[in-house]
């Protein structure tokens, strides 16, 4: 496979390349085939489904999703950026030291948002003394499309990369809406799911036929045999 220099990329931008696809095969920390725990999604369950690889039907499950394995790079940016180690690219922050009970929070930036500039942090924060988006700064992103992305490249260019839709601007659903450019993800192939234990022991010895009441102070008392609003000790 010839390295991908710059003479491959312009000589792939300006023919008929569609994309540029690198895999890398994983092991978990632990050695070949050890076992490894997915993360769940809503109902507590795994992100499990068939694969096409090789021409044949492979289970997997999902180790890290596209939308995570973007926070993760955009982490990456931001901790090269405070390091220092990378320079030239344009960030917006908002600043909420000193702001009473969020002063903890302290910077948020474009990198750090869920929904990178276009994010409602940004959009309610105040640059020049004016709310972001009717500042000058600001408005220049409602000029933002497909057609003509330079208002977003200057600010944001990351944006460009990892994707963003503007549809807490002004425009609403109808703002700009920019398809990420880089996929990337972890999948567990070959997947066969495993059985969690708990051995746990409680020190205490509750049991869960054990029901608690809660006092008017807000403390807890052991409910009576006849109590009927008694919870089990693990619900406290």
């Amino acid at each position: 496979m010839n390295a991908l220099d710059l003479k491959t990329l312009s000589s792939a931008v300006t023919n008929s390349a569609a994309a540029f696809r690198s895999r890398t095969r994983l092991q978990p920390a632990g050695g070949e085939g050890d076992k490894v725990f997915p993360p769940t999604y809503a109902g507590a369950v795994y992100a499990k489904e068939d694969r096409q690889i090789n021409g044949a039907k492979v289970p997997c499950v999902l180790l890290d999703s596209v939308q995570a394995q973007a926070n993760r790079l955009e982490e990456a940016l931001q901790r090269a950026l405070d390091a220092g180690t990378l320079k030239s690219v344009p960030v917006l922050n908002v600043d909420f030291t000193g702001i009473g009970l969020l002063d903890e929070v302290g910077r948020v930036s474009s990198l750090e948002a869920p929904h990178r500039i276009a994010d409602a942090i940004l959009r309610d924060s105040l640059h020049d003394g004016q709310p972001f988006r009717k500042s000058e700064l600001g408005k220049s992103l409602d000029q933002a499309s497909l057609q003509n992305a330079t208002p977003l490249y200057k600010l944001c260019p990351t944006a460009l990369i990892f994707g963003l839709w503007d549809s807490t601007g002004p425009k609403g659903g109808l703002g700009a809406k920019f398809q990420r450019a880089l996929v990337s993800e972890i999948i567990g192939v070959n997947a066969e799911i495993g059985v969690k234990t708990s051995s746990r022991i409680d020190p205490l010895g509750m049991r869960a036929a054990a029901k608690v009441i809660k006092k008017p102070d807000g403390s807890y008392e052991l409910a009576g045999d006849k109590a009927k609003d008694g919870v089990s000790p693990s619900e406290v």
